[in-house]
């Protein structure tokens, strides 16, 4: 029996109404998805968004978008009850062996007052320090620029997913767009069934912010930016991450252009699909 069906029965996500706890302005739903809000909170505004099904093998790109949807709702609807509230960040670990607590997959969502979490909010003071130096120059524009220049990015509408020859993971990509719209979601599933389908990894971590609420576009600002990266086999008893990659730093194992070049087959074959 596999993992899924083991799972499913005593699954709390999968009998959320009764199984689950609702945010203090209750609870949101689409076709797709549901929220919650997360018991062991680790910020003022900590909630999950969900998806029905118990499978992640089964996203679709229609259940997908639907899911980034609502977590985008989630933010919007957190932003009104809370005007301090204005750094949305998601987070989301696939299947126990990425760090995640139960198989069915869920978002963590956060709302924060002051600050992006650890990374994002080191992107997000670099790259305002880079414009100030560089006569208000936008860091992801130009890293973006770069990777162009390398072979080592791809677009979809106003989307843009890179490799970067600095990537912290295994597998990783990041996938940025101005802000948080469908063409943004749509190169996510992407990248997320390239990992499934074509690298045949079911375990990957990710973690997105979009733009400060109420941003007035400052050339150093968060773009909506998404990092997602493999995690190792789910049945690999060994870790992926190691004392290297917590105190000291990070190496790439994979060469960047074939991960680059998996997407872009993906793309294609998904937009051969609607013709």
């Amino acid at each position: 029996m596999s993992m899924a069906e083991t799972t499913k029965k005593a699954c709390d996500f999968c009998n959320f109404r009764k199984s689950s706890a609702e945010d203090i302005f209750g609870r949101l739903e689409s076709e797709h998805a549901f929220t919650a809000s997360n018991t062991f909170k680790m910020d003022k505004w900590h909630g999950l968004i969900v998806p029905k099904i118990h499978n992640f093998v089964n996203l679709t790109k229609d259940i997908f978008i639907d899911l980034m949807q609502l977590a985008k709702r989630w933010i919007e609807t957190v932003h009104d009850l809370d005007a301090e509230a204005i750094f949305p960040i998601l987070g989301w670990d696939n299947t126990e062996h990425a760090g995640a607590s139960q198989f069915h997959p869920h978002i963590h969502a956060f709302m924060d007052s002051s600050h992006y979490y650890e990374i994002m909010e080191n992107h997000r003071w670099g790259a305002q320090r880079y414009s100030n130096d560089h006569d208000q120059s936008n860091y992801f524009t130009d890293m973006t620029l770069i990777h162009y220049a390398l072979g080592l990015a791809v677009s979809y509408g106003n989307a843009t997913a890179i490799v970067e020859l600095t990537e912290r993971g295994d597998c990783e990509f990041v996938i940025m767009s101005p802000d948080a719209n469908d063409d943004l979601y749509t190169l996510f599933f992407f990248a997320i069934r390239t990992i499934m389908d074509d690298l045949k990894i079911f375990s990957y971590s990710m973690v997105t912010v979009l733009p400060i609420m109420g941003d007035d576009k400052q050339p150093g600002n968060m773009p909506a930016c998404i990092r997602v990266t493999t995690r190792g086999e789910v049945n690999n008893i060994y870790t992926d991450i190691s004392g290297f990659d917590l105190f000291l730093t990070h190496n790439t194992v994979r060469d960047p252009y074939l991960l680059i070049d998996k997407l872009r087959k993906t793309i294609k074959a998904y937009d051969e699909e609607l013709l």
